[in-house]
């Protein structure tokens, strides 16, 4: 079965943000991609996850990076469905002239993206 690769990319975030390491072969093992594929993604990730190092035949979490943007990039693409959910069920439980915090994390800003849908109607 043939993935988009945005739906690729996706899963392999997601394991390299819980892992810290995703080698071509474990990426072939647990997904099901060919190896072309994987080579052509990893490298496409590389190239726009600025925490993300391409090494011979793998991926890596660069934690030492200062530049931490890419953090939060990662994260809002993981499990995005759920946060919108998360968000939505928020949402229901907030009534006008409520006062709260939002932290700064990628669900919060899925419930921030929700309540200022609510204003604009």
């Amino acid at each position: 079965m043939s993935q988009q690769r945005p739906d690729r990319i996706k899963q392999m975030l997601h394991y390299l943000w819980q892992h810290r390491h995703l080698s071509t072969q474990q990426a072939m093992e647990l997904f099901g991609y060919a190896e072309a594929t994987v080579r052509r993604d990893f490298q496409y990730i590389a190239n726009q996850y600025p925490g993300m190092i391409r090494g011979h035949g793998c991926l890596n979490v660069d934690d030492s990076t200062d530049d931490k943007e890419y953090v939060f990039d990662v994260k809002r693409t993981l499990q995005s469905v759920a946060k919108r959910e998360i968000a939505a069920l928020a949402r229901t439980m907030i009534k006008d002239g409520d006062c709260f915090f939002l932290d700064s994390g990628s669900t919060c800003l899925e419930l921030a993206n929700c309540l200022a849908d609510a204003r604009v109607k």
